[in-house]
């Protein structure tokens, strides 16, 4: 019988294998950059950079979904932003990524949330199913851009010279 339950910090390892094997499975294991050692920083201390629920089969770890809390201005609403949602393969099909969803989703109720929100590759088009069927529609936003390295360090420095 899989349960699903909220992540403690014990569990940093099994998030972390589960983020490689997704970032394996979309052909980009070279861009995951994360150890077990960060998560349990980031994610278990008095302000929780994410929350995260495991599901479990006995003692194995067999799927998960980490996420954290956003706001939307345009809404004027809180909302549930899933960062990363993984199924073993043995798994999939089985409902298990739907339950995860529902679990994020409770857990947003804690906060007053009011929608959830992801980002996918847009050539996954498995995924895209999925997600339509559950009544995920796609949204027009603009290009989404980041800020890192040295680039980003140059800006905080910036910062402290104003």
């Amino acid at each position: 019988m899989i349960g699903i339950r909220s992540t403690t910090v014990a569990d940093a390892a099994a998030i972390d294998q589960m983020l490689r094997a997704l970032a394996e499975s979309q052909g980009q294991a070279e861009k995951y950059h994360g150890s077990s050692a960060a998560l349990a920083h980031f994610g278990f201390g008095s302000e929780p950079a994410f929350h995260a629920r495991l599901a479990t089969d006995g003692d194995q770890a067999v799927g998960m979904v980490l996420y954290f809390w956003e706001f939307s201005t345009w809404r004027a609403q809180r909302g549930v932003y899933i960062q990363d949602l993984f199924v073993n393969p043995q798994q999939r099909g089985t409902g298990l990524a739907t339950r995860l969803l529902v679990e994020a989703a409770e857990h947003g109720r804690e906060v007053d949330a009011a929608y959830l929100r992801l980002a996918l590759d847009h050539a996954n088009l498995r995924a895209a199913r999925f997600y339509q069927r559950l009544g995920f529609k796609g949204v027009e936003e603009d290009c989404m851009m980041l800020l890192q390295g040295e680039a980003y360090r140059a800006l905080r420095r910036e910062a402290v010279s104003c």
